[in-house]
């Protein structure tokens, strides 16, 4: 599974939007807009972790600001989005995991933890909850991009947040714009979860595509 450069999420089918939004704030502002700056500065010492924890876990700990809820034939899937990371919780039968997505210097919850990996360029992961028949893949890839690029990249990726009403969180720091959408793609038997966070202090672009797969139903042996 990988994430193409400079891609941006597609369309999603109606049909597939969310069926339970929880939004807790108004979504992006029409009026947002993002300028180049020249005080970005690209640093490769920079870095997101990728976490799995066996549990779920709490909102205040990771200071979420929107959430929605998405549901299959055989799973729930809550995705939160924050300030350059993202939370996605998904309870399966007898499983309940969560993978965090956040800068490599956030402080995080410890407690049930699975496996933790520092990405400083890209990272893939297949991991198996065998007992309960759930597979988890991930890939994330960190790209440093000049300030047009970035600018050019943000403003692509805000248009398609605000055409397709993507999850998203819009922030504002010294360097410029921040912004980190999330679009969810789900199936009967399996949710695909693809990231963008864009981080004004270094100029980098966070890409992600996480999926769940149910390969064991109810009453399988």
């Amino acid at each position: 599974m990988s994430i193409e450069s400079h891609a941006t999420p597609h369309h999603l089918d109606p049909q597939l939007l969310v069926e339970q939004s929880l939004d807790m704030h108004t979504e992006i502002k029409p009026d947002a807009k993002a300028k180049p700056d020249a005080k970005i500065k690209p640093n490769i010492l920079a870095g997101h972790q990728v976490v799995l924890y066996s549990k779920a876990l709490h909102p205040e700990t990771l200071d979420m600001h929107r959430r929605r809820i998405f549901t299959g034939r055989t799973y729930e899937l809550e995705a939160w989005i924050m300030k350059g990371s993202h939370a996605l919780r998904l309870e399966c039968g007898t499983l309940c995991t969560t993978e965090l997505i956040c800068e490599h210097d956030r402080p995080i919850p410890t407690s049930g933890i699975v496996f933790a990996h520092i990405v400083g360029a890209e990272k893939d992961i297949d991991y198996k909850f065998v007992k309960q028949g759930v597979r988890y893949i991930s890939s994330i890839q960190l790209e440093t991009l000049a300030p047009n690029l970035y600018y050019e990249t943000y403003e692509e990726l805000l248009s398609t947040a605000r055409r397709n009403n993507l999850l998203n969180h819009l922030w504002t720091q010294p360097e410029g714009q921040g912004l980190s959408v999330l679009e969810i793609e789900r199936e009967a038997t399996q949710v695909t979860a693809l990231g963008f966070h864009m981080m004004p202090a270094t100029g980098i672009v966070v890409r992600t595509q996480t999926m769940f797969e149910v390969t064991k139903l109810a009453g399988d042996k």
